[in-house]
């Protein structure tokens, strides 16, 4: 019996030994070098580009005359200045061409447009805007770019449907 432990005792210490000397004889692997990763800079976006302001064009004659283009020589139309309401005929200028402006005129059909002489009329600049989202039923005003209010609006029907496109204001009335 003393054998048998003898040898199993030896066995065990060889075991030990090996597992101990692969242990040490192996020398911990180096770490990896790894480079430091590039400095990121936090980018600020840049903040958003101001709104565009309307310019107003504002009647300074009696009747202001517009015509199809600046070359003509005949008028297409003639608007009263006052208007109905007593208020300062307002035209939105779409575009400046030297002495003549292409305006949005205040008539329908909406979306008509003509060209006006720049001496019959004041010019302003307004940062007064409102968009129409006909889906959400939503009116938004901003004054720049501040949102000064919101409102739920009801829209038309299939049958008669809210018109879409770019419009302006002639006078707020109380």
């Amino acid at each position: 019996m003393a054998r048998r432990g003898g040898t199993l005792g030896a066995g065990v210490v060889a075991l030990v030994l090996v597992a101990v000397g692969c242990a040490r004889s192996d020398p911990a692997p180096p770490a990896p070098v790894v480079a430091p990763a590039p400095a990121v800079q936090a980018t600020v976006p840049p903040p958003p580009a101001a709104p565009p302001k309307s310019i107003v064009a504002t009647a300074r004659v009696p009747v202001v005359q517009v015509y199809a283009e600046p070359s003509t020589t005949t008028p297409t139309a003639s608007i009263a200045n006052p208007n109905d309401y007593g208020e300062p005929v307002v035209f939105l200028v779409k575009s400046p061409q030297a002495d003549w402006l292409h305006v949005a005129l205040p008539k329908r059909p909406n979306g008509v447009t003509g060209w006006v002489r720049a001496s019959d009329v004041t010019l302003s600049e307004s940062e007064w805007r409102l968009k129409v989202e006909l889906g959400a039923r939503k009116l938004t005003v901003w004054k720049g770019a501040d949102v000064v209010r919101q409102e739920t609006v009801a829209v038309g029907m299939a049958r008669a449907p809210t018109p879409t496109g770019d419009f302006y204001l002639t006078e707020l009335l109380d």
